[in-house]
This record gives structure tokens, C-alpha cells and sequence, in this order.
């Protein structure tokens, strides 16, 4: 059965980041309301072990409600719960610091991640992450790597969130989705990155990371803002019936037909061109 999900609850953000695997903007159509997920969630066709909450913002006041009534269900049966926020917004909830977390994004140091994200984004983020370890969170911290991402700037990123926060941060490479579906640089990346990162304390998934929902063969799906049930964010845009008619056996099968040869920054494998990939 299923036990780990990533749940896009929502497709509103207040940022207009240019590597959104969502392109995350304002609620875009009906989305799923936190009761339907809870029923899906009861009805004993899965097994819930694991929630994934991202967006769209979690946390902006417009996605907030849903948020909290997904976390209050997930604390209640005891699942462990990683919701992704950029950290622009307060957080007041008491919940369960052992079983609640968050993993944050920052993307670089004040200039780097404000070109990407916004004016005023650095402090507000930084702010976030210092005021929810103080009272007893965990967090990861995440950065999307591009193109022109240099060693340098990785190096000093990491050491800045190790003496800032006493976290060695987590890299994402960017990916062909959402807003960057056009964007093939990824291909270009340094892939000698990834010992760099490691070797520095860090950890990048990405390109070596070859995933096994596509093959049916995982126990993780995702599940999008409107109840469909998806691989993951980055192929979102493959549906496989919704939290309504759920059919595992279906899912599995219909998925390990159509996916193939998928990785964290190669989303459908570029039809087989998987460069680096364990087998």
C-alpha cells in the first residue's frame, strides 16, 4: 500500500520563483478540500506513514486553514509531517516537534536568493528558520542549484547556514517543470556537483537519484491541488485517476507503463537520456 505522500494542497504563492515546479500563482480552479483528504486518507485503501505538505505557500493566510487541519489529522494519527514553505510568512502553531518539521527554501546568500525570489525575501526567511528552531522545530534548509550556480557560492552558502542555524543544508538541482518546463540547462549542470556538496557537508539529490515511483514500485505518490493522483510535483502533468476512485493496482500498473527512466532533474528521463542514474 501507499504510505508516503506529497500533497500539493494548493497552487496559491505569494512568490513568483522562476524554477516553480508548480508554477505556483493563485488558486487556479476548485482545489481539494482538507475534509476530502482526510476521508481518502481514512478509507483504508492506503496506509499513511509519511505527509509531504507543499504548494503553492502553505503558509500564506489564503492556504493556512487547509494546512492546519491536515497537520492537526496527521499529529493525531502519528504521521510524520514535512511541510515545505519559503518562509515568508509567521508561523504561531503548536504542534508536535517530533513529528512536524519543515524544510525551508533558500536559494543562496541575500543578493543571489533575492534575485530570485524577491526583495525583502532574505530577511523575512531567515528570520523564519531562526524563530521556529528557537522554540524546538527541525529544519531543512533547501536550495535550487542552476546553471551558473559556482562551487564558491555553495561553499560559502553552506558555511553561512551551518554558523547561522547549525544546519547543513540539502540542494535540489533545477528542473524542467512548472515555470522552468522550457528550461533545459539542467543538462549542463557540473555533475561532479554532487561529491562537492557532499564532501562540504551537504547533500544534493538530483541527478544520481534515480526514483522508483515512476516504475510502480514505490510506496510514495503525490497527490495535486484538485485531488489527482500524480507521481510527484515534477509529473504533475500525468494523471492517474483522483483521491475519488482510487485503484492501486491500476495506478501501479497504468504508471510503470507510461514512466520510464525518471530522475529528480531529468522528469520523464528526456525519453531514456538519463545521464547519471543508478540502475
Amino acid at each position: 500500500m501507499y504510505e508516503s505522500f506529497t500533497i500539493i494542497l494548493s497552487n496559491w504563492c505569494n512568490l513568483r520563483c522562476p524554477f516553480c515546479l508548480q508554477n505556483a500563482t493563485i488558486n487556479n480552479g476548485k482545489e481539494v478540500s482538507a475534509e476530502s483528504l482526510i476521508s481518502f486518507f481514512e478509507s483504508g485503501k492506503v496506509a499513511p506513514k509519511v505527509f509531504k505538505l507543499t504548494g503553492g505557500e502553505p503558509l500564506s493566510p489564503q492556504v493556512y486553514e487547509k494546512t492546519k487541519k491536515i497537520v492537526e489529522y496527521a499529529i493525531s494519527k502519528g504521521i510524520r509531517t514535512q511541510l515545505n514553505t519559503n518562509g515568508t510568512y509567521k508561523f504561531t502553531g503548536d504542534f508536535d516537534k517530533e513529528l512536524l518539521y519543515f524544510q525551508v527554501s533558500l536559494d543562496g546568500l541575500k543578493e543571489k536568493h533575492e534575485s530570485l525570489r524577491g526583495n525583502g525575501t532574505f530577511k523575512k526567511t531567515v528570520s523564519f528558520i531562526k524563530r521556529v528552531t528557537k522554540i524546538g522545530y527541525k529544519v531543512n534548509i533547501m536550495q535550487v542549484l542552476q546553471e551558473e550556480t559556482t562551487r564558491d557560492e555553495v561553499e560559502e552558502f553552506i558555511n553561512f547556514s551551518v554558523n547561522q542555524f547549525n544546519i547543513h543544508p540539502k540542494f535540489q538541482r533545477m528542473a524542467p517543470s512548472g515555470r522552468a518546463s522550457g528550461n533545459k540547462e539542467v543538462i549542463n549542470i557540473d555533475y561532479d556537483m554532487d561529491e562537492f556538496i557532499e564532501n562540504k557537508g551537504g547533500n544534493c539529490r538530483g541527478v544520481k537519484y534515480k526514483c522508483t515511483t515512476p516504475e510502480g514500485k514505490s510506496t510514495q505518490i503525490g497527490i495535486d491541488q484538485h485531488g489527482n493522483i500524480i507521481p510527484c510535483p515534477l509529473l504533475g502533468k500525468y494523471k492517474f485517476g483522483t483521491i475519488f476512485n482510487f485503484n492501486e493496482f491500476k495506478i501501479r500498473q497504468e504508471m510503470s507503463s507510461k514512466l520510464k527512466g525518471c530522475t529528480c532533474c531529468y522528469p520523464d528521463g528526456y525519453k531514456g537520456e538519463v545521464r547519471f542514474g543508478h540502475i
